[in-house]
């Protein structure tokens, strides 16, 4: 961009040496501060990445656990303890939040890095990956159970 406005600003009669350095200064120093603004917002493309996946460790720890103490409840017959629908309610209200707060991060992180909102793979990535969180969820579900209590098996 800097080199196309010098160019416009010398075919249309050109300008003072001073102007030109001025010019290539402003723009040199935009492009500057938009890639360090970039190299800023790495932190937080990360961390909307892992979104999906600390998501699925707890939700899948929530259930596995939950899931135990349902069984232990019911054992003792003195505890009432969140119904296996209720718990899985709650599951798909932290997945939809999770949902939410990764695409709108990604959203915003894509406007602030590109300028604008044509560029977003980012937020294709981060759907994609919410979407193969959800499906191996029961999965984890399960082998964080045997890894967290091995005597006790997971019904589902």
């Amino acid at each position: 961009m800097a080199f196309h406005m010098v160019h416009e600003i010398e075919a249309s009669g050109g300008g003072s040496p001073v102007l030109l350095e001025g010019t290539i200064e402003t723009l040199s120093a935009y492009e500057m501060n938009r890639r360090n603004g970039a190299a800023a917002a790495r932190l937080h493309v990360a961390l909307a990445f892992m979104f999906p996946l600390i998501a699925l460790v707890a939700t899948s720890m929530i259930l596995a656990i939950a899931g135990q103490l349902t069984s232990f409840a019911q054992a003792q017959q003195q505890i009432s303890f969140a119904t296996p629908a209720e718990l899985e309610r709650v599951v798909e209200m932290a997945w939809l939040s999770v949902a939410e707060a990764s695409v709108m991060l990604m959203i915003a992180i894509s406007r602030a890095m590109d300028l604008h909102f044509y560029n977003l793979w980012r937020v294709a990535a981060v759907s994609a990956a919410l979407i193969a969180m959800v499906l191996v969820q029961p999965a984890v579900m399960h082998q964080l159970a045997s890894f967290l209590m091995p005597s006790a098996s997971v019904g589902g």
